[in-house]
């Protein structure tokens, strides 16, 4: 349908996790296979950069656990990759390289979309830092809205006409008690 873009994020500290939801396009199935396998090298100099999809494939193995799903009227899937961080770290070759499995947990904001993709990080395992959410102190959506805000690309992103451009999004926060809070951001 005609919706408006909007993203939603869920920071979940019971779960150590970070959700990013958005209701775009979501992949087609020749960009879902690219993400999965760049091909690109981690260890060449400054080569890399710019080229399209870098970014989410930073996300993929940046992280151990990596939840992404995508849908639209032409593609659909929901997997995890386990251990990305620890496979590009592992220099003595014993961390074998990770494959996309399909996903065994539900995403209930995500099932609600027509289309879009979502990608879950799950903060776990070596060479993942944060190794815990909490080290950042913020517990409420408001106090994460700050830091989201100042931190992030939610504040202002600048098109080619230097306008900054206003983010729908929605955040929703869990602490470690299981308690909710929440913010929209229009």
């Amino acid at each position: 349908g005609a919706n408006n873009a909007k993203l939603k994020i869920h920071i979940n500290h019971k779960e150590n996790s970070v959700e990013v939801i958005d209701n775009g396009c979501g992949f087609e199935e020749a960009e879902f296979k690219a993400f999965l396998a760049p091909s690109i090298s981690f260890k060449s100099g400054g080569e890399t950069r710019g080229n399209k999809g870098v970014g989410v494939t930073y996300i993929a193995y940046g992280f151990n656990e990596l939840t992404i799903r995508t849908k639209n009227d032409f593609f659909a899937y929901e997997g995890v990759m386990r251990r990305g961080r620890e496979w590009i770290e592992d220099q003595a070759g014993t961390v074998s390289r990770p494959m996309i499995e399909p996903a065994k947990t539900k995403s209930d904001v995500f099932d609600e979309l027509d289309q879009g993709t979502s990608f879950k990080i799950s903060f776990s395992g070596n060479h993942v830092r944060p190794s815990s959410l909490s080290w950042y102190k913020a517990k409420t959506a408001e106090q994460w809205l700050y830091m989201l805000l100042v931190k992030t690309p939610l504040g202002s992103i600048n098109l080619p006409d230097c306008s900054a451009t206003k983010i729908e999004f929605d955040l929703k926060v869990v602490d470690e008690k299981g308690n909710a809070t929440r913010v929209d951001c229009l």
